[in-house]
């Protein structure tokens, strides 16, 4: 049900999808040889792939490129106009781009986390 899978269920019609609990033991069967690849967020599996590099690699580029959001109840008007403020503003200035950049594509803070797995 995530977005790796749905990508896998039409992107990747003759591979064998097997679908698991959760994502570290997706990225565990791969590490292990028992699946070939997971398809899943690039933080996670940037991060896996530094602490399990002699036993997975990760591929170069993005499959997908997807959206974020924040939901809230529709009858919190005021909690919607403030936050879409806000966002507005933190674009404007530039740095929503640069935390994009900096926490989901560069990722410098990768070689800070100990290894868990």
């Amino acid at each position: 049900g995530t977005t790796g899978d749905i990508y896998a269920q039409k992107s990747l019609p003759k591979a064998t999808l097997v679908r698991l609990e959760s994502e570290s033991d997706a990225a565990n069967s791969v590490r292990l040889g028992k699946a070939d690849a997971f398809v899943y967020d690039k933080p996670f599996l940037a991060l896996y792939q530094s602490v399990n590099g002699d036993k997975t690699q990760l591929l170069d580029g993005l499959l997908s490129k997807e959206q974020f959001g924040v939901a809230a109840r529709p009858s919190d008007g005021t909690l919607v106009a403030a936050f879409n403020s806000w966002l507005a503003q933190w674009r404007k200035q530039g740095s929503y781009d640069a935390a994009i950049t900096k926490h989901f594509v560069t990722m410098p803070w990768k070689g800070s986390i100990q290894k868990l797995w």
